[in-house]
Order: structure tokens, then sequence, then C-alpha cells
């Protein structure tokens, strides 16, 4: 892979940022390649990673950035976004190990409770009628 065929690979990977975000990371780590005066691309992928790891890094930053920026601004946060993030909690929180035996635990306490009112509904039904066939009424 050359130093051209990396970057365009890079640039690729960055397509959901901003032209002006892509052509500001891109000619960052182009002047920094530049600096460092690497002769191919297996240097450049053996310093920085390889294309996908760096977009990653890159996409990353620009959304910490983003969202500190928004919240700093005192702007109001999008619901979407405050949605998003919930999401995103809720999902880290069910992915955790404690997480599948927690909610047995919870279904299995969901299925007594049912189980005990179920009980006391048909044991009040029995009592109210044993005391109408016990005492049926005089007409």
């Amino acid at each position: 892979m050359t130093i051209a065929d990396y970057f365009a690979e890079l640039t690729r990977l960055l397509a959901p940022l901003t032209a002006d975000e892509r052509t500001e990371a891109i000619e960052y780590f182009q002047d920094y390649v530049a600096d460092a005066q690497f002769s191919d691309g297996a240097a450049v992928t053996a310093e920085l990673g390889s294309p996908r790891q760096l977009a990653l890094k890159i996409l990353a930053d620009y959304s910490i950035k983003s969202s500190a920026a928004t919240s700093a601004d005192g702007e109001k946060v999008s619901p979407r976004a405050n949605a998003r993030q919930i999401w995103t909690i809720v999902l880290a929180i069910l992915s955790a190990p404690m997480a599948i035996p927690v909610a047995i635990m919870i279904f299995a306490l969901m299925i007594a409770l049912l189980l005990i009112v179920s009980a006391l509904s048909a044991a009040l039904l029995i009592v109210l009628a044993g005391l109408c066939w016990r005492f049926p009424s005089r007409s």
C-alpha cells in the first residue's frame, strides 16, 4: 500500500464527517507523515495503524468534541441525542454479565407475585362461595 492509497482509504472511511472536518483531519495526518518522512505506506501503517483504526480514532475524537462543545456552549441537547445516550446506557447495563441472572430473578419475583395474587383471589372466591352455600337465602 502506498501513502496515497493509505490516505485515499482514510478519506473514504471518514465519510461521516463534514467535508471541512475530513479535510482538516487528512491534512493534519499528511503533514505528520511528511514531517516524519515515512517512505511508504507500511511505515505509515506501523506508526498510525491501519486506515480503519485511524478513522475510528478520528471519528471518536470528533464525536467527543461535538458532544462536549454542545454541552459547553449551553445549547439545548436534542431529545433524540438524549434518548440515544439513554439507550446506550441501557444497552451497556444489559450487556453486563450480571444482567441475565438479575433479569431471571426479577422475572421469577413477578411470577411469584402473580401466583400469590391468584391464590389469594381464589381463596377469597372459595370462602364467598362457601358462605353462600352454607347460608342459602330464604324466600
